[in-house]
């Protein structure tokens, strides 16, 4: 079962990417329907949903209890990766929960080539960190890829300790 009553989004801060949502437990809102997340693709940074995707489920680091890939054809998906371009925001990605497939919004005017944040490496963690969103994990501390405030240079955009932690409290 699904739930869905936030919603979670990178934002800019000075220095660091901020993440701006009311706190929530982990796991009140998530994309998982029956152990997997299955996404349709419209974001030009295929490259970032690829990294996401493959940082959250690798067997490897234990975080394979969530099975996360391409919806096959005729499959209705859990998840919509998609672009905007809000020049009017401060966000650089966004996971909404909703009605009908949840989204993850990535924001081309802050990630888009040449501008503040388009870098491979902002791109990479910022769908990383709105995928955690679609797991259930809700905020974390700093220094996690999960925490309301983010540095490219922590961890790679990859989930930390505590972020691996916060997905085995979740998934097992």
């Amino acid at each position: 079962m699904r739930h869905r009553r936030h919603r979670w989004g990178a934002v800019l801060g000075t220095a660091a990417l901020t993440v701006c949502a009311a706190a929530a437990p982990a796991h009140a809102d998530s994309s998982v329907r029956d152990g997997e997340i299955r996404w349709s693709d419209a974001t030009q940074f295929d490259d970032a949903r690829e990294w996401a995707a493959d940082v959250w489920y690798d067997s490897e680091s234990g975080l394979d209890r969530v099975r996360i890939g391409a919806a096959p054809a005729l499959v209705d998906p859990d998840l919509e990766w998609r672009d905007e371009s809000r020049p009017d925001v401060a966000w650089v990605g966004l996971w909404r929960g909703g009605p009908g497939p949840d989204s993850v919004i990535m924001n081309t005017a802050l990630l888009g080539d040449g501008k503040p944040f388009g870098t491979r490496g902002w791109r990479r963690m910022t769908a990383a960190h709105e995928l955690g969103h679609a797991l259930g994990i809700g905020h974390l501390g700093a220094g996690s890829l999960m925490a309301a405030r983010m540095r490219v240079d922590i961890g790679g955009g990859r989930p930390t300790r505590t972020d691996r932690a916060a997905y085995h409290r979740l998934w097992g």
